[in-house]
């Protein structure tokens, strides 16, 4: 699972990104006897309600349920709704099979199947808060949150203390931006259900996304005190530290995150770039090396690694990783200008001189484009070349390129 700064995530565990930012929704309910049990896997039980179908020669409803909870806890999900479904053929009217068999689609990723089994089992029973919340919570896997509102509404009329349909409402109304509205949602889950970190983690993405950066870092810090093994939410406490320009602390959340997540190639490249921006470019350019392991395919952790090598003064690594960039991304200007300055400290004002000239050609608005091209046509006696070059410079704001100008130029 990739943890992406603009990504909303919906479910526990696996995830499917919609844009914005990750929050936390419950899993679907499902049914122990007559107990509602959320945010957990499926449960092995019987059920209180009274069988109402005929037996099969071999096996009875309740057999195929119980067999059906069975496979699932074996991890054999095809098979438990394959059993399922049998209980269903046998009584129609079986409630706890329908949630079950919900569960197990859900997991699968099939939510327009859970949704046709909340159809059903809510023409059977119009009051089953389980059914209303799982068909709120697949709608808004689908990206219909409005329409997962009003199923959350209606959970939460057949019973106001579901602490659960007031997290699913809240992150449905954040992913609607709504952001206000939300917290008043996760604050009623938290009112209800104290110790609910998944709630004080959404609180916290809202919080984040209006910009109240240090009431984030609360909730988080409150959540990882409730579960200290949620890795995802050191990720989000590491960004709002990030945020409040606390760099060492959101370093140490970020390498946190990455315990729980060390195919994440992207907390990699965030973990180099802020060991770069306070110095530590041989952590950095370690950061860099294992986002590039996960995907050698990204131009900028290249990019990215040899603009630490160029802070190195490793002028040799640094154009080999701006070139390896370069042939990725032939648009990646700023290795142009990186590379063109490793050459030049090298001697090679020619080659350095092709890339600045390749640089401008993509972005004609840098102004230290023209000043290091300036500086390289002067080592090569080219001073009219030099002056119009840090005169350019100089309009566009460079106060080095105008110092220049007024030295070797008037």
């Amino acid at each position: 699972m990739k943890l992406r700064n603009t990504a909303i995530a919906l479910g526990v565990g696996a995830a499917t990104a919609v844009g914005l930012s990750l929050l936390k929704v419950d899993k679907p309910v499902v049914i122990r006897s007559t107990v509602v049990v959320v945010g957990v896997g499926l449960i092995i039980a019987g059920r209180d309600e009274k069988i109402s179908g005929e037996l099969n020669t071999n096996k009875s409803a309740e057999d195929f349920f119980e067999s059906g909870n069975e496979k699932y806890q074996n991890g054999d999900l095809e098979g438990a709704i394959n059993d399922l479904s049998e209980a269903i053929k046998i009584d129609p009217r079986f409630e706890s099979a329908y949630l079950n068999r919900a569960n197990c689609n859900s997991q699968l990723g099939d939510f327009k199947e859970v949704i046709i089994d909340s159809d059903k089992l809510l023409t059977i029973n119009p009051n089953n808060v389980a059914a209303y919340n799982n068909r709120g919570f697949s709608k808004a896997i689908l990206g219909n949150h409005e329409a997962a509102i009003e199923d959350f509404d209606k959970a939460l009329d057949i019973d106001n203390n579901f602490a659960y349909a007031y997290n699913n409402r809240g992150i449905s109304k954040a992913q609607l931006e709504q952001y206000e509205e939300a917290i008043k949602d996760f604050n009623k889950a938290l009112d209800i259900e104290g110790e609910f970190a998944n709630a004080l983690q959404n609180r916290g993405r809202s919080n984040y996304n209006l910009g109240k950066n240090q009431l984030a870092v609360d909730d988080f810090t409150k959540a990882i005190e409730i579960n200290p093994n949620n890795h995802e939410t050191y990720y989000y406490r590491g960004e709002a530290k990030h945020a409040l320009q606390d760099i060492e602390g959101s370093i140490n959340d970020y390498n946190k995150a990455s315990e729980g997540y060390p195919e994440d190639d992207n907390i990699y490249r965030i973990l180099g770039n802020l060991n770069y921006i306070i110095g530590n470019y041989k952590i950095a350019i370690r950061n860099f090396n294992k986002a590039i392991r996960i995907d050698p395919k990204e131009a900028t952790y290249y990019s990215n690694r040899g603009l630490a090598k160029n802070d190195l003064g490793d002028d040799k690594g640094a154009i080999k990783d701006h070139s390896k960039a370069l042939e990725i991304n032939p648009e990646m200007t700023p290795s142009y200008y990186y590379r063109g300055r490793a050459k030049g400290n090298l001697g090679d004002m020619k080659g350095a001189i092709a890339d600045l000239n390749k640089a401008i050609e993509i972005d004609a608005n840098k102004a230290n484009f023209y000043t290091l091209r300036g500086a390289a046509k002067q080592s090569l006696n080219d001073l009219k070349g030099a002056c119009e070059d840090w005169k350019k410079a100089a309009e566009l704001g460079d106060e080095d390129a105008a110092e220049l100008l007024k030295e070797y130029c008037e």
